[in-house]
Protein backbone atom coordinates (compact mmCIF):
# COMPACT_ATOMS: atom_id res chain seq x y z
CA UNK A 1 0.00 0.00 0.00
CA UNK A 2 2.99 2.77 0.85
CA UNK A 3 4.20 1.75 -2.54
CA UNK A 4 1.33 3.01 -4.39
CA UNK A 5 0.98 5.94 -1.99
CA UNK A 6 4.59 6.85 -3.06
CA UNK A 7 4.16 6.28 -6.35
CA UNK A 8 1.18 8.64 -6.28
CA UNK A 9 2.86 11.29 -4.52
CA UNK A 10 6.09 11.02 -7.15
CA UNK A 11 3.41 11.68 -10.22
CA UNK A 12 1.63 14.29 -8.44
CA UNK A 13 4.85 16.27 -8.06
CA UNK A 14 6.03 15.23 -11.65
CA UNK A 15 2.32 16.46 -12.95
CA UNK A 16 3.36 20.04 -13.69
CA UNK A 17 6.92 19.51 -15.42
CA UNK A 18 5.49 16.88 -17.47
CA UNK A 19 2.53 19.03 -18.64
CA UNK A 20 5.15 21.81 -18.82
CA UNK A 21 7.60 19.87 -21.21
CA UNK A 22 4.40 18.73 -23.18
CA UNK A 23 3.18 22.11 -23.80
CA UNK A 24 6.88 23.63 -24.53
CA UNK A 25 7.33 20.73 -27.03
CA UNK A 26 3.60 21.46 -28.64
CA UNK A 27 4.59 25.00 -28.60
CA UNK A 28 7.88 24.64 -30.16
CA UNK A 29 6.67 22.22 -33.06
CA UNK A 30 4.75 25.16 -34.54
CA UNK A 31 7.54 26.76 -35.46
CA UNK A 32 10.16 23.65 -35.70
CA UNK A 33 10.14 20.09 -37.27
CA UNK A 34 9.27 17.85 -34.91
CA UNK A 35 11.94 15.69 -35.70
CA UNK A 36 14.47 18.24 -34.56
CA UNK A 37 12.42 18.50 -31.11
CA UNK A 38 12.25 14.88 -30.50
CA UNK A 39 15.92 14.78 -30.30
CA UNK A 40 16.17 17.10 -27.47
CA UNK A 41 12.46 15.92 -25.91
CA UNK A 42 11.91 12.41 -25.57
CA UNK A 43 8.13 12.32 -26.49
CA UNK A 44 7.23 9.28 -26.05
CA UNK A 45 8.31 9.21 -22.29
CA UNK A 46 5.78 12.33 -22.04
CA UNK A 47 3.08 10.77 -23.81
CA UNK A 48 3.51 7.95 -21.60
CA UNK A 49 2.91 9.93 -18.72
CA UNK A 50 0.25 12.20 -19.92
CA UNK A 51 -1.73 9.04 -20.60
CA UNK A 52 -1.40 8.17 -16.52
CA UNK A 53 -2.28 11.29 -15.95
CA UNK A 54 -5.42 11.30 -18.73
CA UNK A 55 -6.78 7.78 -17.13
CA UNK A 56 -6.91 8.96 -13.32
CA UNK A 57 -10.11 11.97 -12.78
CA UNK A 58 -7.21 13.19 -9.62
CA UNK A 59 -4.35 14.26 -12.22
CA UNK A 60 -7.23 15.66 -14.52
CA UNK A 61 -8.43 17.90 -11.58
CA UNK A 62 -4.67 19.04 -11.32
CA UNK A 63 -4.26 19.84 -14.73
CA UNK A 64 -7.61 21.67 -14.62
CA UNK A 65 -5.94 23.59 -11.78
CA UNK A 66 -2.48 24.03 -13.64
CA UNK A 67 -4.17 25.57 -16.94
CA UNK A 68 -6.71 27.88 -15.07
CA UNK A 69 -3.58 29.22 -13.05
CA UNK A 70 -1.90 29.63 -16.55
CA UNK A 71 -4.58 31.14 -17.77
CA UNK A 72 -5.68 34.00 -14.79
CA UNK A 73 -1.63 34.90 -14.93
CA UNK A 74 -1.59 35.38 -18.37
CA UNK A 75 -4.98 37.71 -18.56
CA UNK A 76 -4.73 39.29 -14.94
Amino acid sequence: MEDSQYNMLVYIIKLPFVFLFYFLYMFLTMFIPSKYISKIINIESIENHMNIYFKNSLFLKFIALIITIIIYFIFD
